[in-house]
């Protein structure tokens, strides 16, 4: 949405912002810290973030404003609340271990007017609504989510294949369904398991125990919305055994049964 803009008091919300400055120049507040903003910059605001806008000078300032609910990107994922989740989640699948700064409190330039063009192209989708208009929106916006990315990418990281983090990870994804422990995983590594343990955690904001279910859990919610396997039959094939520990443990993700779960992602997703 394209609009006008002079100031605004501090807020926050339940949802995702991307603020594009078009023309002008505003004064950011995100929690406090003050971020100054001009023509072709934009920057991402997380779930639950108080932020405020004050326009220099006075002058009122031309911005896009995106604003979105994680089940833009997937249904599956109404449980997410930050923005490093969501650029975790597999059809965007960006390893946070690799980025230089926090994204939501940096400031992005748009130097060539690529990501206004895709911006203004989801507006014209969803004025438009011509079929399959959300999915070109979700692609577009993942493709503006994944070009941001980029912009803060340590790329010596992408190419370093002695990383212990990324080993793990991709250990994780090939052998989630498995009985599988950190110290199994890591035997082939020259490491000891309190610094593997310890580096994990630095780089990925969890621990092996906590990424491992996370990602069962986030598996479990595509099967739970796009099959008609029995809830049984999907906790065995993420790696539980126990459909009580199951049950359990999908309910301190998601908040809800997977069940619940399955009726309300089966219901009509908005973006």
């Amino acid at each position: 949405m394209e609009h006008m803009q002079d100031s605004m008091d501090y807020h926050s919300h339940d949802f995702f912002e991307l603020v594009y400055i078009i023309d002008g120049e505003i004064d950011h507040y995100l929690n406090g810290k003050p971020i100054h903003v001009k023509s072709g910059d934009y920057f991402i605001i997380d779930v639950n973030s108080k932020h405020k806008y004050s326009a220099k000078n006075n002058k009122l300032c031309h911005i896009f404003n995106c604003l979105f609910y994680s089940e833009a990107i997937d249904k599956t994922m109404k449980h997410c609340n930050s923005f490093k989740s969501l650029i975790e989640n597999y059809l965007i699948k960006f390893n946070i271990s690799i980025l230089r700064y926090d994204p939501t409190a940096y400031v992005f330039h748009d130097d060539d007017g690529r990501i206004l063009s895709l911006l203004k192209r989801i507006y014209t989708e969803s004025n438009n609504s011509y079929y399959g208009y959300t999915e070109i929106i979700r692609c577009t916006l993942i493709d503006i989510l994944i070009s941001t990315m980029r912009k803060i990418t340590d790329y010596d990281k992408t190419i370093n294949n002695d990383s212990p983090t990324e080993y793990i990870i991709n250990a994780i994804s090939e052998n989630f369904n498995k009985n599988i422990t950190l110290t199994n995983i890591c035997k082939p590594l020259n490491y000891s398991l309190p610094y593997i343990s310890s580096k994990f955690k630095q780089d990925t904001g969890y621990s092996f125990t906590e990424y491992l279910q996370k990602y069962r859990i986030e598996h479990s919610l595509r099967l739970l919305s796009n099959t008609d396997m029995k809830i049984i039959d999907i906790a065995y094939s993420i790696g539980y055994n126990d459909i009580n520990f199951f049950g359990i443990l999908f309910k301190k993700y998601v908040n809800m049964t997977p069940s619940q779960f399955r009726k309300v992602s089966r219901s009509n997703m908005s973006i």
